[in-house]
């Protein structure tokens, strides 16, 4: 009789012993798992902000390309202005004084390839 109770005892104590155990397993679990959850999203949040900055200087750096170099270009004299040939083949004839004198302004013809109402602008005044 007390060989059973005890045999039996010892049963129960290994059962809550093995529970014990299943329960911490799954405690750490749940921690790994919010653990990989915050680190996914500190990434995220990481990429998101180089994302913005690379967008941020990209833009900066198409003005600076499109608008403020040619800008600086068309300080040139015209001499220096007719070896120089535009990379989009605007500026491939020579660039002739206006009535007035003055260097038609080079800044017209390079800010940017892709608008196309500048060009119609330019065609209608004749500088094309």
């Amino acid at each position: 009789d007390t060989v059973l109770r005890s045999e039996l005892i010892r049963v129960a104590n290994r059962k809550k012993r093995l529970n014990a155990v299943i329960r911490s397993r799954r405690r750490m679990e749940k921690k790994r798992k919010e653990l990989e959850a915050k680190k996914a999203y500190k990434a995220h949040k990481q990429f998101q902000r180089e994302h913005f900055l690379i967008q941020r200087h990209m833009s900066i750096l198409t003005k600076l390309v499109y608008v403020y170099i040619p800008a600086l270009r068309t300080r040139r004299t015209m001499e220096e202005q007719r070896q120089r040939r535009s990379p989009f083949g605007y500026n491939n004839e020579p660039q002739e004084a206006s009535k007035s004198g003055k260097v038609t302004s080079d800044i017209k013809t390079t800010m940017n390839p892709f608008d196309k109402t500048r060009d119609l602008v330019l065609r209608r005044r004749g500088r094309r």
